[in-house]
């Protein structure tokens, strides 16, 4: 893959451009002028103040990716960029007239997209209970269970003891973590459970940047990131909300589990999350109860996992999904999948 090029004769400039290369762990190509090959490869092109006046004029094929960057002064404060730099970068067909050190953030993420190439990622889900022993951490094991090479979140720090890993990458490793992964970095240092990378042993020192970030991660390169997390309204519980493409909320064993699915669902949807239910059936409750869940919640309802005994006592979920819950994970993954084809069809 073509590496991101520089293109200035300006040693300031050049220097801080490395440096957020730097950050973004990932070479650069520098060049004083703008060179035929680069400039149709590379997967972005910087061209700098200095010599955007010279690329203008060469009546260049017109490229997606082409940022014009420049520095200011800080002893001058705020400078408007001068409208002839504008005027050439129109001429470019630049996406982005940017200055450092204002831009530098922006820019270390457009250099790591750059980087990592086209993302593969799928849908967030977050899964969690009404109440206790409905069985979420069950079914966020399922569905991480049922798409391979996905990635499962723990954000419970009472979670599954028996899941995690006597090695690799854990929660209080990426205590202290900000700004963006390469989801190609998470998948190599997180420990392998089934068919999905795991993260787990969530401690009170992560913060809402960590979780912020590997969500992040896991959206851009992961083809399914499920998210089991405790019924809490903490900070790192809604930054997993809103980073999600829906929220799972399971129902049971029980009809009188109600109420309480009633109040988690209204604090989810506060934040506009898009919320479905899942119901989970156990021996010996009302026949039926679960039918009128959609309309007491006002969610869309998925198909019941039903009773097994197994799943009930708790045993390691195989490598396939259990058939007690197979018709529900199928039903959850079409869903999100319909989901983010209407949304992708509406930004267009």
């Amino acid at each position: 893959m073509s590496l991101p090029t520089l293109v200035t004769a300006d040693s300031e400039l050049l220097d801080l451009v490395l440096k957020l290369a730097a950050a973004a762990d990932t070479e650069i190509h520098v060049s004083p002028y703008i060179e035929p090959e680069p400039w149709r490869t590379a997967p972005l092109v910087l061209v700098g103040e200095d010599q955007l006046a010279n690329a203008s004029a060469r009546g260049l094929p017109r490229r997606s990716e082409v940022v014009v960057v420049g520095h200011r002064d800080p002893f001058q404060g705020d400078v408007d960029v001068p409208t002839t730099v504008w005027r050439d970068a129109v001429a470019l067909g630049a996406s982005h007239v940017v200055r450092l050190p204002d831009a530098e953030r922006w820019l270390v993420d457009q250099l790591t997209d750059a980087t990592e190439g086209p993302t593969t990622g799928g849908p967030v889900l977050t899964v969690l209970p009404a109440a206790g022993g409905a069985g979420a951490s069950t079914l966020a094991r399922a569905l991480t269970q049922a798409t391979a090479a996905s990635l499962h979140i723990d954000l419970d720090p009472f979670g599954t003891a028996e899941l995690l890993p006597s090695d690799g990458l854990r929660w209080p490793d990426l205590a202290a973590t900000a700004g963006r992964i390469p989801p190609t970095s998470l998948r190599d240092a997180l420990p392998v459970v089934g068919q999905s990378r795991y993260l787990g042993g969530m401690s009170d020192q992560v913060t809402v940047d960590s979780v912020h970030a590997v969500l992040e991660a896991g959206a851009r390169g992961f083809p399914l990131t499920v998210v089991d997390a405790p019924r809490s309204r903490s900070a790192v519980a809604r930054t997993a909300w809103a980073h999600s493409d829906a929220v799972v909320l399971v129902v049971g064993p029980d009809e009188h589990r109600l109420w309480r699915a009633e109040e988690v669902a209204r604090a989810i949807r506060e934040g506009g999350n898009r919320v479905i239910a899942v119901p989970r059936l156990g021996p010996g409750a009302l026949l039926g109860w679960h039918l009128d869940l959609g309309d007491v919640l006002g969610v869309e309802v998925m198909p019941p996992v039903r009773h097994d005994r197994a799943l009930a006592r708790g045993e390691a979920l195989p490598p396939t999904t259990p058939r007690a819950m197979r018709a529900t994970v199928e039903a959850l993954l079409a869903s999100l999948t319909a989901g983010r084809r209407r949304t992708r069809g509406a930004e267009r």
